[in-house]
């Protein structure tokens, strides 16, 4: 997996990302498991992001960070939502409804 460094060498993030550990993922996530961190941001706190199942346009997951470890931030990220029709808009509101029923049984 490639690292995002931003402002930090990537010898200092390659260590960072060796030597902190990382919860196990949650069941729902579809990502192989042990995928470890896939970012780091400019204060050092590391990321990994877990998919979960995809809704239509809409993909849930979550994020944890290296200071909140076995936490994951849920989320729902929607697709390209532009030209969208009458049915695509109905599809949408179907999809967000079980998006936001698989955050809050997730929680």
């Amino acid at each position: 997996m490639t690292m995002t460094a931003g402002n930090h060498s990537l010898d200092y993030v390659n260590e960072l990302c060796a030597t902190t550990p990382i919860g196990p993922c949650p069941d729902w996530c579809t990502l192989p498991t042990g995928h470890g961190w896939d970012s780091v941001d400019h204060d050092g706190t590391l990321w990994s992001g877990h998919q979960g199942p995809q809704f239509g346009f809409l993909s849930c997951g979550g994020q944890e960070k290296s200071d909140a470890v076995g936490t994951v931030a849920l989320e729902a990220i929607a697709d390209d939502l532009t030209d969208l029709d009458a049915d695509d808009l109905r599809d949408l509101a179907r999809d967000a409804l079980a998006a936001a029923e698989w955050l809050e049984a997730n929680q």
